[in-house]
């Protein structure tokens, strides 16, 4: 069925970038369209799950810079939503051993953004720290401002206050085709729909949609298990107890691995891989449509991560994770983002490759996304986000 509706916009993918994207479309007055293949709310994708660590804690700068204005915008959701979907000044400890190079970096990003945070020698950080156990080339930083946002929360109060603002939400519906042109024309299993500008956030579906229009990026998306490890004594590694979150940036330890405190399930703790994650078994690539499960390669992650806890958690049960979930990771060759416009067709534009760290960043993300599509400066520099940056496929456009 042909929809006689122009839209102004046409976002498709309804994940936390695409969500966020429409409702600064809609807030300022842009008709728009937001599209998602699948019924809300789904697990098939990267948004999904209950929690994501915000933090300043990063080794470029302008990330942090980012993550600023994104705890903002955060904050104003939160106020329209009226329900609390970011825990404040949770912290983030970052470990590192051996040269601590990374600690610098981050420092510098820390410093630049104005944030502040404890530096912790190794015997600092045991005696902050006790139920941790790190050998002595190990140190840390506490960030003092880092939080976790309720994930499946912040989408759901993304997409109301898009439908709120006058957008047009339409979920179960998938993109089968798009064909540019002044007025673009967007086919999906149900409707056809033009539309003047299109923002295509659709994760690992990305390059199935860009590769009939003429480009193919050098996107990967890896399937990455997360999972629950109960503690021995009710209320360690608690956020009640006041535990941070945390990160081991290790230059030499590949998994990268992440936790949070128990929150979503009492007394477990939540360990997952972070992007930079080099371990071909912990962050394999996958068909998103495919979902291929290995149950050999599942036990080889486990115990990765159980040797982890082992070494470092003393208070955790590291037998066997008590729960175990799945996130399709959508990664580029150098963990950063594409925020820019298709080199052919200036009224396409992508915004990919969130490397499993682009949630906390989905509002100023969406904003710049915006941005483009209404021909306005973006208040960030763009220049690492570029698809010039990489060596992509450009073959003939198939339309």
């Amino acid at each position: 069925m042909s929809s006689h509706l122009t839209y102004d916009v046409c976002v498709i993918g309804a994940g936390v970038v695409g969500s966020s994207t429409a409702r600064y479309l809609a807030s300022r007055g842009q008709r728009t369209l937001l599209l998602e293949q699948f019924p809300l709310p789904h697990w098939r994708g990267s948004s999904h799950g209950q929690t994501r660590i915000i933090r300043f804690s990063y080794v470029n700068p302008y990330y942090s810079k980012m993550v600023g204005e994104a705890g903002e915008m955060w904050k104003e959701i939160e106020e329209k939503a009226q329900q609390e979907i970011l825990i404040k000044t949770v912290g983030l400890l970052t470990v590192e051993g051996s040269s601590g190079e990374n600690l610098r970096e981050v420092r510098q990003s820390l410093d630049a953004a104005g944030a502040s945070y404890d530096f912790l020698s190794n015997q600092k950080l045991k005696q902050r720290f006790p139920e941790l156990s790190f050998p002595p080339q190990y140190s840390a930083l506490l960030e003092h401002s880092a939080g976790i946002l309720k994930a499946d929360k912040c989408l759901r109060a993304l997409q109301d206050q898009f439908v709120e603002f006058g957008g047009t939400l339409k979920d179960g519906e998938g993109v089968v085709e798009i064909h540019p042109g002044s007025l673009v024309t967007i086919k999906t299993t149900k409707n056809l729909f033009r539309v003047h500008k299109v923002i295509v956030t659709a994760g690992p579906w990305t390059n199935k949609l860009l590769k009939p229009v003429g480009i193919t990026l050098p996107l990967k998306p890896c399937r990455a298990n997360v999972f629950y490890w109960k503690v021995k004594k009710a209320g360690t590694y608690s956020l009640q107890s006041g535990f941070p979150t945390f990160y081991d940036d290790t230059a030499s330890d590949p998994r990268k691995l992440y936790a949070l405190p128990s929150f979503e399930y009492p007394d477990m703790v939540k360990f997952g891989p972070t992007g930079a994650c080099r371990l071909q078994d912990v962050c394999w690539e996958i068909d998103p449509d495919a979902r291929d499960w290995d149950r050999e390669t599942e036990e080889r992650i486990i115990q990765s991560t159980r040797e982890y806890i082992q070494h470092h958690f003393p208070y955790l049960d590291h037998h066997e994770p008590a729960i175990v979930e799945t996130c399709i990771y959508t990664l580029t060759p150098d963990e950063n983002f594409v925020l820019d416009k298709h080199p052919k067709f200036s009224n396409i534009i992508v915004g990919a490759g969130f490397s499993a760290h682009g949630f906390k960043l989905g509002p100023v993300c969406g904003k710049i996304l915006a941005q483009l599509a209404m021909n306005e400066t973006p208040t960030h520099d763009l220049s690492p986000f570029k698809i010039a940056r990489f060596k992509v496929s450009q073959p003939k456009s198939s339309l």
